[in-house]
């Protein structure tokens, strides 16, 4: 679990890029920008705070202000499921033995032929792929499902590459550096070293130099679901669950934080496509903390049922829920923490707060809106809680 961290602590996602001021032009030297102070007071107040380093102007430097300000966990963003690029300046990364491809008759995950791709892309479903005037990834559409198509699949929402998390690909996550230096034709995105390695304070202005992060929030666990529809790749379960672990054995004096991935520890669930119970592949061992995100609200209210509450509401709290939370209070168990959206729907704070944190002891966020890029006070002035339970019970009898 997470020192120190309970229900009454104050957490935040914050994937913003307002750290600073600058004008005229944001790419001058970076020296010349000015710290927007009133952003880093508001994030300072938080207990946890999840940034996302790859942001442009995302610097050490915001890491250090935070921590100088009494923020006990700071951790970086780093997406494991998925190679998010702007396709407009860099593509899959080749020089590698091929991507692997579905083998309907084994279904399996094998090695495909007439590519230099890296091995850890993925070619499952035939897509249809538009792309802008620049070179950008603008639509995906699945064709046909469990149909190779010859080319690496994408996510058909988000739009990242699909990945079959292998040793290349830890050793890829690991290394790729902003700037360069560690991954060749990687250099706009930081890697597991650059996020937790000691910062040079005489270079906190200075982006290819580490962050030191106190850990990683671990995002796109969930493409590794046991599913059966598009972008979802059960083929990759344990995978997923070896790349966590590296990652947990690798830096172990760092904070691993999972964003989603229940399934992991949801006993009896098998998947209907490989056969495999993702239980067999837990990740409990090797992360501090969980995040339930979209608990009660979720980021789209318009597909949802009665006062705006998300169609799986039922399903996270009466089937999913007891089952992380058991999986949590085991002795090598983690910290729960849950990320619900306001998204426009008027008057949920308080439920939202009542359900997640004091009901199930969450440590809760409530966010403005499904970018996550703003700062609120939505629970920030509801802790501490008075209400929560903190003592052990008291019996009449025995």
């Amino acid at each position: 679990p997470m020192q120190g961290i309970n229900s009454d602590s104050k957490f935040i996602v914050y994937y913003g890029d307002d750290y600073y001021s600058y004008s005229p032009d944001p790419f001058v030297d970076p020296e010349t920008w000015e710290l927007n102070t009133v952003v880093m007071e508001s994030l300072a107040q938080f207990d946890v705070v999840v940034i996302s380093p790859g942001q442009l102007h995302c610097t050490p430097e915001v890491v250090q202000y935070l921590k100088d300000r009494g923020v006990a966990y700071v951790l970086g963003y780093i997406s494991i499921g998925e190679d998010f690029i702007n396709t407009a300046f860099e593509q899959p990364l080749e020089f590698g033995s091929g991507m692997v491809e579905l083998d309907a008759a084994t279904n399996t995950l094998v090695s495909s032929v007439g590519n230099s791709l890296q091995s850890f892309y993925i070619d499952v479903d035939s897509q249809n792929v538009v792309y802008d005037s620049t070179g950008r990834v603008v639509s995906v559409e699945t064709t046909e499902r469990l149909k190779p198509d010859g080319k690496p699949d994408l996510n058909p929402f988000f739009h990242g590459y699909m990945i079959n998390p292998d040793n290349n690909w830890r050793w890829t996550i690991d290394n790729m550096r902003i700037g360069g230096g560690g991954v060749t034709y990687r250099s706009k995105t930081p890697g597991l070293n650059q996020l937790s390695g000691q910062r040079d304070t005489a270079k906190l202005r200075d982006r290819s130099t580490d962050f030191g992060c106190d850990g990683f929030f671990l995002d796109t666990i969930d493409t590794a679901g046991p599913y059966d529809a598009k972008g979802w790749y059960p083929w990759t379960m344990k995978e997923m669950h070896n790349t966590i672990k590296f990652i947990s054995d690798t830096y172990q004096d760092k904070i691993v934080y999972a964003n989603r991935g229940a399934f992991y520890f949801t006993a009896g669930l098998k998947s209907t496509v490989t056969g495999e119970y993702p239980v067999d592949f837990s990740i409990r061992p090797y992360i501090n903390a969980f995040l339930f995100e979209s608990f009660r609200y979720d980021s789209d209210p318009f597909i949802d049922g009665p006062d705006g509450i998300t169609e799986y509401y039922n399903e996270n709290r009466y089937n999913i829920a007891p089952k992380v939370i058991a999986e949590a209070s085991r002795e090598d168990g983690f910290t729960i923490f849950s990320l619900d959206y306001e998204s426009g729907r008027p008057g949920v704070a308080s439920k939202a707060f009542n359900t997640g944190i004091r009901e199930f002891g969450f440590v809760g966020q409530l966010c403005k809106t499904g970018n996550l890029n703003t700062v609120n006070n939505l629970f920030l002035d509801l802790l501490p809680d008075s209400q929560n339970d903190v003592e052990g019970p008291t019996w009449d009898t025995t």
